[in-house]
């Protein structure tokens, strides 16, 4: 067994995401029209595009399910940012050989502080742009059914991801919301690609 994890990268980037957010929260705060802080909690399906993942182009993936959790602070009656995380835990990918069925148990983490434009023309239904950059967590268990045992490797590196959605607020403090994101890792999780469909709801105090 194998496990590969670079704390070092984890803390930085954890580390700069709470100076910037710190920093973007303590304008705001002076702002005079700023609205106040929000948080939300919903699921999260991953559409999956990691077919051509190390080279094997007949790799087949099951999309799954996640759970999704965010922090915002209203900046003006357009704009927010959002720390925002992201977990998909039960990703099944597998491969079959001549020799076996090579079965890969994959989660992905990610961790982003976002942009959130919504165009002031409506009260209620309100579509918005989001853009983010963060950290990803992407660890895998690999067993194949010819071999006892496993072999296991988690990594970090940096991800960002664009996407449009629309919020739909029930009351001044209440919102249901959806959201469609493409996320990309990058650097060692190059690799890793997929569509991110979030529905939740989201308390605005």
């Amino acid at each position: 067994m194998n496990v590969k994890i670079d704390y070092y990268k984890a803390f930085l980037t954890a580390l700069i995401m709470i100076f910037v957010a710190a920093i973007v929260i303590f304008i705001a705060s002076i702002v005079a029209h700023a609205e106040g802080f929000y948080t939300g909690i919903g699921g999260s399906w991953m559409i999956e595009n990691l077919q051509d993942t190390n080279g094997f182009d007949d790799y087949t993936t099951h999309s799954t399910e996640g759970l999704d959790i965010k922090f915002g602070y209203h900046v003006s009656e357009e704009f927010a940012v959002e720390l925002d995380f992201n977990c998909i835990p039960g990703i099944d990918t597998y491969h079959p050989t001549n020799d076996g069925t090579i079965n890969v148990d994959s989660r992905i983490d990610t961790y982003m502080l976002a942009l959130k434009y919504s165009p002031d023309f409506n009260t209620t239904f309100k579509p918005f742009a989001i853009a983010g950059f963060g950290g990803m967590y992407n660890k895998n268990r690999v067993t194949m059914d010819s071999v006892p045992g496993y072999w296991e490797e988690g990594i970090h590196d940096y991800c960002t991801k664009a996407g449009l959605g629309i919020d739909y607020y029930v009351t001044k403090n209440i919102s249901s919301g959806v959201e469609v994101n493409y996320t990309w890792g990058l650097g060692d999780l190059q690799d890793v690609e997929y569509t991110n469909v979030i529905v939740g709801l989201a308390y605005h105090f």
